[in-house]
């Protein structure tokens, strides 16, 4: 390439930081710095030209150079800026984009990843025929799908070999009420283990018709209702009583009423809501299982569930196993959500607990 005499000896702008070469068809060179169009050409680098800091260099050397002084000032930084500018806002995008997709993740995971709570109540009422009989605990569905025909939740069920399934109340949700999700699990769980079931609030809150069509539902598909009633479960050569009740009488005196004619045998009672635990103690009640407070819907460490409805914020009676007296109570952290929608560090729950004999 031809070697290019150049009067490096002026500058000037149009805005866009463009290079022009040679526009007089005198072999002389002009650039163009980012400043308000029409401004006035000066002189650039004094003393440049043949003897100054493009000395001997090839046009390709020129433009090379130019574009390193350019960088140095900060001349040609326009588009260069919005390269950047775009970069960025790549990178900015793909990292939202996968802490997104993360975060979804994760609230699937905290709401559909269900967990299993292992519980064992030992008493001198176990005898040795209810040694290591198995009760599974499912609470506070609220319509919700785990899998198929509930496949999730029963396959995680079945696995645990359970002897008895106890529903305790709101299978269904009052905002969005489906009732086949209950049905579908009370249809497969009777074909695992006896299941009884009493109500919770939500279902004292959908109309009479939908009420009834879901305990008609539960009784065709196996499920035993035990609202305000006991029955007898003959075990080997031992009896295990069963009663429930209503959630509609658990502010009432029923529990004592009900349990006042029950055998004298190991007794277990169905009530919805936890935060009466003292009253279904003075009822006689020997074991009880409830739910309503989702495990305090979001839990922290050292600190336990923020709120339950009933008990309110940093409530006591969440999850786990709680006694009075000589009375044992499990709470379970259920299994859906109602009118908050999420759940933190608070997985569902199938709650298992193992009966033995001892004291």
């Amino acid at each position: 390439m031809a070697r290019m005499t150049a009067r490096w000896d002026y500058w000037g702008a149009d805005g866009k930081g463009r290079l022009y070469y040679d526009p007089e068809g005198d072999n002389t060179c002009y650039v163009q710095r980012l400043a308000p169009a029409g401004t006035t050409m000066r002189p650039a680098f004094e003393g440049a030209g043949r003897t100054g800091i493009f000395r001997g260099l090839t046009l390709c050397g020129i433009w090379k150079r130019i574009w390193q002084e350019g960088n140095m000032f900060g001349f040609w930084r326009g588009k260069g800026r919005e390269k950047d500018l775009q970069r960025k806002g790549l990178r900015r995008g793909v990292s939202l984009g996968i802490g997104m997709s993360l975060l979804i993740l994760f609230c699937w995971w905290q709401n559909n990843g269900l967990t299993v709570g292992r519980y064992e109540y030992r008493a001198p009422a176990v005898s040795k025929d209810l040694d290591g009989y198995t009760i599974v605990h499912l609470s506070d569905l609220h319509s919700q799908r785990f899998g198929a025909g509930q496949s999730g939740l029963l396959k995680l069920v079945e696995g645990l070999e359970p002897d008895l399934i106890l529903l305790t109340g709101d299978l269904v949700d009052r905002n969005r009420t489906r009732l086949t999700p209950a049905l579908e699990l009370a249809e497969g769980a009777a074909k695992l283990a006896p299941v009884f079931y009493v109500t919770g609030n939500h279902e004292w809150s959908i109309s009479n018709r939908e009420r009834e069509e879901l305990l008609d539902g539960l009784s065709r598909a196996g499920a035993v209702l035990l609202d305000d009633r006991w029955t007898v479960l003959d075990v080997g050569e031992s009896r295990l009583v069963l009663a429930g009740l209503s959630d509609q009488s658990l502010r009432n005196s029923t529990a004592g009423t009900l349990m006042e004619g029950v055998p004298e045998e190991l007794t277990i009672l169905l009530a919805h809501e936890p935060q009466f635990f003292t009253w279904y103690a003075s009822a006689g009640a020997d074991l009880v299982f409830s739910g309503h407070a989702h495990g305090g819907q979001i839990r922290l460490p050292l600190v336990g569930g923020l709120y339950a409805p009933g008990q309110g914020f940093l409530p006591r009676l969440t999850q786990g196993l709680y006694e009075v007296g000589d009375t044992a109570m499990v709470v379970s952290r259920g299994l859906g959500n109602s009118t908050f929608p999420l759940r933190v560090f608070n997985r569902p729950e199938v709650a298992v607990l193992t009966l033995r004999s001892g004291t």
